[in-house]
């Protein structure tokens, strides 16, 4: 499945990447997907623009598509990309359409990357499975 444009595809073996404006995806560029793997596209999103992304997920993937939503929560201030997203943010935002599981969370070490990089201490990663109600 290639996706139109405004997209640049890459493609090597089965995979393939899209590069382009989440925004302009639609359905049938999608219709095909049964995971989506979101490891840092919430997270990267300033809060403002956090409903229009869920909106706009829900309304092209297929009802049968599954979510693994990994978010970081964190009490520093610091400017993001990744933003803080906290638990009860991912219940505000997927709720009303999914079955939200919250799978684990895991305190980031003190030498874990993103905690040294950032000055962090405390920081918390959460693993969310969501599936369509």
């Amino acid at each position: 499945m290639h996706p139109g444009e405004p997209f640049i595809t890459f493609k090597h073996d089965n995979l393939e990447l899209w590069c382009g404006d989440f925004f302009q995806l639609v359905p049938a560029d999608l219709k095909h997907i049964r995971l989506v793997y979101d490891r840092a596209a919430l997270i990267a999103l300033p809060p403002h623009m956090r409903k229009s992304y869920v909106e706009h997920l829900t309304a092209i993937i297929p009802d049968d598509t599954k979510i693994l939503l990994i978010t970081l929560d964190y009490d520093t201030e610091i400017k993001g990309p990744p933003f803080n997203v906290s638990d009860e943010e991912v219940m505000e935002l997927y709720s009303a359409d999914y079955t939200v599981e919250h799978i684990l969370t895991n305190t980031l070490a003190k030498d874990h990357p993103f905690t040294k990089r950032k000055g962090l201490a405390g920081a918390t990663e959460s693993v969310f499975r969501l599936t369509k109600k």
